[in-house]
């Protein structure tokens, strides 16, 4: 593998090029660096908001768009320019949002242009909202918002509700899932973590989002890599021919790879890779 033969390298973020603090490693900064020098393409693909990652799109400081909320809105963040996104309909972001309400479950939701919640961060006490609050890290003309009403959503053009189990018993939840389900078919819902339900369209995938690069001749397939460490990341695989499975991966993951790492997202094994298989050096 020679990295004159690749254009494209498509990074996924938590556990991939950040380490454990979700921070980017010093090595791959210097890879980017190295690889922006060249003249590459550099992409990431991140479950997060390109509109609340500010300082790691400074750092990659890269000129092509970043494929953000797991592939629901492609935008380049030197230009604001959105490439692709998939949106949920403001006639089912009411309804999801009455039905919200009526379980008395907060969110956060992501947005074209930034976040919006439900509930005030100083009245509740739930890690997700307070996390995603917190971790907020604006891009210019980015916004936060609070709406007390489900009719104030009108307009914010939603990619994806974050929500929140911690305060609500399994019953309740269970009977929120239910209406879910046989009320909103173009969805599709699961938990990203013990207290993270996300709720997004079912089309919206990393993998999908590529694929419309690669249709719109963003990309060349044959001349791209990509790199991740979780399930969300198996779309990519299945789409790029040459994927890397991170060491630390999910292990669903690991069998979709063509390639995997020998050292952890701790120890910068994407640099490492790159350096040491394609004979990078970015030194």
């Amino acid at each position: 593998m020679n990295i004159k033969n690749f254009k494209t390298f498509i990074f996924d973020l938590d556990g991939t090029l950040y380490d454990s603090t979700h921070k980017l490693h010093p090595e791959n900064i210097k890879l980017i660096q190295k690889l922006n020098e060249a003249g590459k393409q550099v992409i990431l693909a991140t479950g997060r908001s390109i509109n609340l990652i500010k300082k790691t799109l400074t750092d990659v400081d890269s000129d092509f768009a970043t494929i953000s909320i797991n592939g629901g809105l492609v935008k380049e963040f030197k230009t604001g320019k959105i490439i692709h996104q998939e949106k949920i309909s403001d006639s089912d972001s009411l309804a999801v949002l009455k039905l919200l309400k009526k379980y008395n479950i907060e969110t956060a939701i992501y947005t074209e242009n930034g976040l919006v919640f439900n509930v005030e961060l100083s009245k509740t006490d739930s890690w997700v909202i307070k996390q995603n609050w917190e971790n907020a890290d604006l891009i210019e003309n980015a916004i936060i918002t609070i709406i007390d009403q489900p009719e104030l959503i009108k307009g914010h053009s939603v990619m994806k509700f974050d929500i929140s189990t911690q305060k609500v018993s399994a019953y309740n939840f269970k009977k929120f899932q239910n209406e879910l389900e046989s009320s909103f078919l173009d969805l599709i819902g699961y938990f990203s973590s013990p207290y993270v339900f996300e709720l997004m369209p079912k089309t919206v995938s990393k993998g999908n989002a590529i694929k419309s690069m690669a249709n719109s001749g963003i990309i060349n397939l044959t001349t791209t890599i990509a790199f991740g460490d979780e399930a969300n990341d198996i779309s990519s695989a299945q789409i790029v021919p040459n994927f890397v499975a991170m060491a630390n991966s999910n292990p669903l993951l690991l069998s979709y790879a063509k390639y995997k790492t020998e050292y952890t997202n701790n120890e910068a094994g994407v640099a490492k890779f790159i350096k040491t298989v394609m004979g990078f050096d970015y030194d």
